[in-house]
Order: C-alpha cells, then structure tokens, then sequence
C-alpha cells in the first residue's frame, strides 16, 4: 500500500496551468514531479466524481457535512450497462487513459525546456461542486493506493527521487488532461440536475482528441484499479496555507 498526501491548494493550481497551455503545443514542458501528482490526483478526482454523479459509485458523507467520493478507479471494472449512458463512460475512461497517457511522456528535464507557469488560483478552486452548489476542498487528501495509475504515478522515480524533481511531459497531454476535466464537472453538474447529459456535452465529448496510449496496463484488473482515498475536513482559516 502506498500512502500519498496531495496539497490540494497546490493541485487547484497545478490543474489551472494545464488549462493556461497553448492548444496546439506539442512541446515538453517541465514542472516538479511532486506538482505532477498532485494536478493529476485532482484531475482523476474530476472522474470519479462524475461516476458519483452517474450512480455508478456511491457518494459518502464527509466530515463536518457535504459529500466525497472513496475510490478512484472504482468505476473501472463496472459494466456498460451500469452507466446512464455510453458517452458518460467514454468519458470516464478517457479521464484514467488520458492521465496514463501523460505519466508515458514523462522524461527528466532539460536544460532547454521552458517551465511551466503556475501561479495561485486562490480565488478560483478547481474542486468539484455538489448539487446544491458546495464546493467540497478539502486542505487534505490523503490517498491510499493500492495500485493503479495515480498510484503508478505516486510510485515513480520523478516523484519518489525528491519531492522537488524537475521533470518534462508532454504539453498537449496536459492540456487534454484539463479539457477532459472541464467536460466532467460539466457533465456532472448535469447529471446530478437532471440525470442526463446535455447533448451539447456529448457533442463535445465525442469531437475531444483521445490519446493513442494504451491505459489498459496502467488501469485495468491485470494491472491493478483501486485507489482508496480519505478526506480531512476543509478549514477555511488554513485555505491560503501553502506547502510552496
């Protein structure tokens, strides 16, 4: 079991830079290991939430009122026909392949790489919201894993090595990454409002580029689906509190 503690100040961040990347860009860009897992765990946070939302995983209570989720990857194993609709799944599954797919770019930085700007988006979480509005950010997530891709990412040498580990990935895996989230609040939002997705929301999901990486090895029962994940309790006087 691996255990992986994700600033989820920092992972808001992290995730808004994704979507600051220029569409288009299919050069490296570089960033701290340690940043990588905690804007991807946000980032597949985004898809379990959606399988909440479909009622495909349960939603469990947190502490001090509101709702989580506890797994992640825990909708990979379910059947097709346990989704209200076969876009919600693809879209699921594009979330875990697509996250895959930006673990697989990963190489040490070069010395001609440029970084990726991240700055606070204090003022603009990135967490999901339940349906009466609640935005659910926790200061804390603690994950354990037991294997799976966030917890192949948690395992690998850019984060283990050091926490501050420059690494290099592909800009335009990022950036899907971030439009893949961005459709899964929005879907979400709609699932819990009125049990379907806007066809709008589909159209966009089945024109958004999926990459040609195999997730399967990363994600499916051979290799492992569950990541087990506690939530501590939002406190707003520690919300500016910062680990960077």
């Amino acid at each position: 079991m691996t255990s992986l503690k994700v600033d989820a100040v920092r992972a808001s961040d992290v995730y808004a830079a994704w979507g600051n990347i220029i569409e288009g860009n299919k050069q490296p860009v570089g960033l701290a290991g340690n940043d990588l897992v905690d804007g991807m765990a946000l980032a597949l946070l985004k898809s379990e939430w959606l399988a909440a939302s479909a009622g495909v995983v349960p939603f469990v209570p947190l502490p001090g009122g509101g709702k989580g989720v506890m797994t992640i990857g825990g909708a990979l194993a379910e059947p097709k026909n346990a989704w209200p609709s076969e876009e919600a799944r693809h879209l699921y599954m594009l979330g875990h392949r697509t996250a895959a797919s930006v673990h697989a770019s990963v190489n040490a930085l070069r010395v001609n790489t440029p970084m990726l700007p991240i700055t606070s988006t204090v003022n603009a979480p990135q967490w999901p919201v339940i349906d009466d509005g609640t935005e659910q950010t926790p200061l804390v997530w603690v994950v354990v894993a037991a294997v799976g891709i966030l917890a192949s990412m948690a395992t690998a040498w850019y984060f283990t090595r050091t926490e501050e580990t420059r690494i290099q990935a592909d800009a335009d895996k990022m950036k899907e990454q971030h439009a893949v989230g961005v459709l899964s609040d929005l879907a979400s939002a709609q699932l819990q409002k009125t049990g379907k997705i806007d066809p709008n929301i589909i159209a966009a999901i089945r024109t958004t580029p999926s990459s040609a990486f195999n997730a399967w090895p990363y994600v499916a029962v051979g290799g492992g689906a569950i990541v087990v994940g506690s939530f501590a309790t939002y406190k707003a006087m520690t919300w500016k509190k910062r680990r960077r």
